[in-house]
């Protein structure tokens, strides 16, 4: 595979790949942290855009997500190898979600039995879809981590309860669960999960179907839970 930054999204015109009427978004969630300045030698750089065929790509988030666009699962594979020197610990299960989109001339962003549509196929309509299914997974990691702690803490709470007091082995599992705790809430400030991706800055066509996103996967409502 000879996968290529895209350096450049509004310049990239790929007839191939503009010229797609069905594909499938994937989102693999590999890690915390990707060293994505190390990949393009770009600072401040906060993702980047990989073309892995003329009709595949992958957009990649320095908080450890991997959105891929019409790839076989040999790209994924391939593509996932090439990014493990820029990546210190992956998860043992990576958390994934997939989202077909179709193509309807003319018609406005819509989500239609469980499948996103858009007038075209453009690198700057697949970067805004990319944004939100990352940070879904970032939820979702969040969402399961918390569920986890709480599970611990109940056998602690009823012991508490019971016998008003805490046994050694619990004291400890407490300090586990705040430093784990204060691990999840930084990863999820560094996200800013409620900030719109900059390529809204100067492309305000493409907020309406960044605003019907996040609705439809609760971007919002889940981060105040």
């Amino acid at each position: 595979m000879k996968e290529h930054i895209i350096q450049k999204i509004s310049d990239y015109h790929n007839p191939e790949f503009m010229g797609l009427i069905k594909l499938t978004a994937k989102a693999i969630l590999i890690t915390n942290k990707i060293k994505v300045k190390s990949l393009s030698r770009k600072l401040g750089q906060q993702s980047i855009c990989f073309e892995l065929s003329p009709n595949s790509i992958a957009i990649v988030f320095h908080y450890g997500a991997v959105v891929f666009f019409n790839a076989s699962e040999e790209q994924e594979s391939e593509f996932l190898d090439y990014l493990k020197p820029f990546i210190k610990k992956s998860y043992s299960r990576p958390m994934t979600e997939s989202i077909d989109i179709s193509v309807m001339a003319q018609s406005t962003p819509k989500i239609l039995n469980n499948s996103i549509i858009i007038n075209k196929v453009s690198l700057n309509f697949l970067v805004v879809i990319a944004h939100v299914l990352a940070k879904s997974l970032i939820l979702d990691h969040y969402e399961g981590a918390i569920g986890n702690l709480f599970s611990d803490v109940e056998p602690i709470a009823l012991n508490l309860k019971n016998k008003g007091q805490l046994r050694n082995s619990s004291s400890e599992m407490l300090k586990h669960i705040g430093a784990t705790l204060l691990a999840e809430n930084e990863m999820l400030g560094k996200i800013e999960l409620s900030e719109k991706p900059s390529l809204l800055w100067e492309h305000s066509e493409l907020e309406p179907l960044y605003d019907l996103l996040v609705e439809d996967f609760e971007i919002l409502h889940r981060q105040t839970i």
